[in-house]
């Protein structure tokens, strides 16, 4: 699969996954390893993000359209940011959104 990647605010959380709504309003399941980083203005880990967080996401395309990530960054530092939008194939689509990340409230 090639690469893959979007730029949303985090749904949910649950337990491993998380689900991001992207710009188009899309849900996108966001499947994780362990040892992954998420940035949160801060190093953390999956556990530390939460629903209404603007995220980018990188990393591997799945066939069904989940997302395998590589890195995902989250916080204030995102805000006014243009995306890359998701890349991939399938239910994925091809090219990028460009969208914007919403602000968000630093913790």
């Amino acid at each position: 699969a090639g690469g893959g990647g979007t730029v949303g605010t985090v749904k949910l959380v649950d337990g491993t996954n998380v689900y991001i709504t992207d710009a188009s309003g899309n849900l996108v399941k966001v499947t994780t390893q362990p040892g992954l980083v998420v940035t949160v203005n801060k190093e953390g880990s999956v556990a530390d993000l939460a629903a209404g967080e603007s995220v980018i996401v990188t990393g591997t395309a799945g066939a069904d359209g989940s997302i395998a990530a590589t890195a995902i960054r989250s916080g204030t530092a995102l805000a006014g940011l243009g995306g890359q939008g998701r890349t991939g194939t399938g239910a994925a689509g091809t090219g990028g959104t460009g969208a914007t990340a919403a602000p968000t409230t630093s913790r």
